[in-house]
């Protein structure tokens, strides 16, 4: 195995065979293995495979060596992983403090209900939380505080308690992305 026969010139056409003549079944069952092993979800994980399957095949012109092939196609599939992860757990997070802020882009009655529902998810998902990372998750979504600020009013040393706080912030997304699963 050398380089690529193929250059960007190359039609769509060649990039597709070339590129399924080298994606084997099992290379696209580890793919999947590790697309789910970071979104924890396999609706998700077939989704950034199909999407790495479409990159690799329409940019294979940048592999350098055949040999390296799988390589190539995990570190699409991880970065298309990653990616995909920190955009939902951004919108969860967005979801979150509109829901924690009374009345936020509440323009009808049902918005409003709907805004206190998602409070109380989150404030019953809070409660089942150990503290300390109960009271620090209390005080910045309820009263909009920095770290540093919960971090002197628990009497904790700041990185401690932007440890605890990173921690409890996961258990409430992987708690809340299953509430809004099944509100979808």
């Amino acid at each position: 195995m050398g380089s690529i026969p193929l250059s960007k010139e190359s039609t769509v056409q060649e990039h597709w065979d070339w590129f399924l003549a080298h994606l084997t079944p099992e290379d696209e069952k580890k793919l999947f293995s590790v697309a789910y092993g970071i979104v924890e979800n396999p609706d998700d994980a077939a989704e950034i495979v199909q999407e790495a399957i479409l990159q690799g095949a329409l940019h294979c012109h940048q592999l350098k060596r055949e040999d390296r092939f799988y390589q190539w196609m995990y570190s699409i599939v991880k970065r298309l992983g990653y990616r995909y992860k920190n955009k939902s757990t951004r919108n969860l997070l967005k979801r979150l403090k509109e829901a924690c802020t009374v009345g936020y882009n509440c323009t009808t009655l049902d918005d409003h209900v709907l805004r206190a529902d998602e409070r109380a998810r989150l404030f019953t998902a809070i409660e089942r939380l150990k503290s300390p990372g109960k009271e620090i998750m209390k005080l910045k979504y309820s009263g909009e505080w920095n770290l540093r600020i919960i971090a002197e009013q628990l009497g904790l040393n700041y990185h401690t308690t932007r440890s605890i706080y990173q921690r409890a912030r996961n258990e409430l997304i992987k708690e809340l992305e299953a509430y809004y699963d099944e509100k979808e």
